[in-house]
């Protein structure tokens, strides 16, 4: 079985293992990488290639933005499947930063103070994204925050037009702002 490579960036040690040790419970994922800094990863993942990276805004040195952006200037072919889930504490439901992320190319946000009460959300929203489509409707926690652009309230009960589809390339037909991972 394939494993979806998940690597995690966040500076506090008992994030990174808790978040190691709720994605490892998943057979479909594997944590192939852990970094306390964006220096660090940014090092990390031209070699590891991860699909998936969770990551914290409040960094040292480099913080998430610069992070998201500096992913940017390193994006190549072998990468183009490479996704950005920002999981933060100052990712708080529909805050500022958060769109600040997704014009950056991050997928979703996740409050980082709701992982554990919420284990089965973060899990959920890490399997679509993975699988490249995210569905609003499946996603009505406060503890996460979608792209605006995802949907429109018009067609909120319309599972096509609700969804990231595909390598997150189609969101919303009438709108003619990118998606998340347009960027990427």
């Amino acid at each position: 079985m394939k494993h979806t490579n998940v690597y995690i960036v966040d500076d506090s040690l008992t994030i990174r293992a808790m978040m190691q040790s709720l994605i490892e419970q998943d057979d479909a994922f594997e944590v192939c990488g852990l970094a306390a800094d964006a220096e660090q990863a940014l090092d990390d993942i031209s070699s590891m290639q991860p699909e998936i990276i969770l990551l914290d805004l409040a960094l040292p040195s480099v913080d998430g933005l610069a992070f998201l952006d500096r992913v940017q200037e390193l994006i190549h072919d072998p990468w183009a499947a490479m996704k950005v889930i920002v999981v933060s504490s100052s990712a708080k439901h529909d805050a500022p930063i958060c769109d600040d992320a997704f014009q950056r190319g991050a997928a979703a946000c996740f409050d980082k103070a709701r992982v554990c009460a919420q284990s089965e959300d973060f899990m959920s929203l890490l399997r679509e994204v993975s699988q490249g489509t995210v569905y609003r409707a499946h996603h009505l926690s406060e503890a996460i925050t979608l792209p605006s652009w995802l949907a429109t309230d018009d067609d909120a009960d319309q599972d096509d037009d609700d969804a990231l589809e595909g390598a997150f390339e189609i969101v919303d037909e009438d709108s003619d702002k990118p998606d998340a991972m347009t960027f990427i």
